[in-house]
């Protein structure tokens, strides 16, 4: 079975693998929190605008989450490091014509209302062109390539599979494997493949699902089953069926914005929600210790 999950997708963009940090593992998020405390102290000294400018290439699912904690932690490391708050830059790179296009535009419009009272500069429809030490070169418009001086530039805008999986040899697009309906590799029955490794077709509406926690949850439930099946020489192997729970994207400690059991919800409920469906994941992933260890039982903040 393979589940080596993902990578960071920066689709040749030239300087992002060198110059942007990536939302990829805990550990990689702990070297995010420590250069932006780093910039941010040395401003004292050094009086350089871009070292409080943050760029964030994306405002998908992560790019909106991080920008939700990034936000809720601003005053207090303005506090800390005795920074004027006006100096603080926060800008929002989106190649797409609209931000979270899974979600309705009444909950997107109120999401990025939120972000943008906090300070959040969004510029949807400007795809990032390069990214240098200085910061990024970006599409104002076709013709119209501009730059922002930040020292600290946030990789957001997507994510592949793991690239261990080309390099084996497996056929695969952007890391990801076609797998057959019961989550074996196509003409090598004996391989499971799930989470961001695998693809699997929407049937509703011929697309790929998108490489989701909740996806993966369920598969590893079927590939369980079916794993032990092949070990025990069975050829009846169950086929994957996604069932849509819902899905809600934080921003920031008490907000959230997210449709469950189809229905819309925003604000402090939607933040519970959400805080909710991270305990359950938890409970699944690692039983009630890792719950009781990890879990979010403060639900207002």
């Amino acid at each position: 079975m393979i589940a080596l999950g993902s990578e960071a997708e920066t689709f040749g963009i030239s300087g992002l693998k060198e110059y942007a940090h990536t939302i990829t593992s805990v550990d990689s998020v702990k070297k995010i929190r420590a250069h932006i405390e780093a910039q941010f102290a040395k401003w004292k000294s050094e009086q350089r605008d871009e070292l409080l400018t943050i760029i964030v290439g994306g405002a998908g699912f992560t790019g909106i989450e991080f920008l939700g904690e990034l936000t809720n932690r601003i005053p207090e490391l303005v506090k800390t490091y005795d920074v004027p708050r006006e100096k603080v830059r926060i800008v929002c790179l989106e190649a797409a014509p609209r931000v979270l296009p899974q979600f309705d535009e009444k909950l997107v419009s109120y999401g990025v209302g939120v972000l943008e009272d906090r300070g959040v500069e969004f510029k949807v429809g400007k795809p990032v062109k390069e990214a240098n030490a200085d910061g990024v070169k970006y599409a104002e418009s076709e013709n119209d390539v501009r730059e922002i001086k930040a020292a600290t530039i946030i990789w957001a805008a997507g994510v592949r599979g793991n690239s261990v999986i080309e390099a084996s040899g497996f056929e695969a697009g952007r890391g990801r494997v076609k797998v057959n309906n019961n989550l074996t590799v196509p003409n090598n029955e004996e391989i499971l493949i799930v989470g961001d490794c695998s693809l699997i077709i929407n049937p509703n509406n011929e697309r790929p699902y998108p490489p989701t926690a909740q996806i993966a949850l369920q598969q590893a439930d079927i590939a369980a089953k079916n794993l032990i099946k092949l070990v025990n020489g069975q050829s009846d192997l169950e086929d994957f069926v996604y069932h849509e729970k819902g899905t809600v994207c934080s921003i920031g400690d008490n907000d959230a914005i997210g449709v469950v059991m189809g229905k819309p919800l925003k604000g402090y409920p939607a933040s519970v929600m959400k805080k909710v469906i991270d305990d359950r994941a938890l409970l699944m992933l690692g039983g009630a210790g890792v719950l009781a260890s990890k879990g979010k039982f403060q639900f207002y903040k």
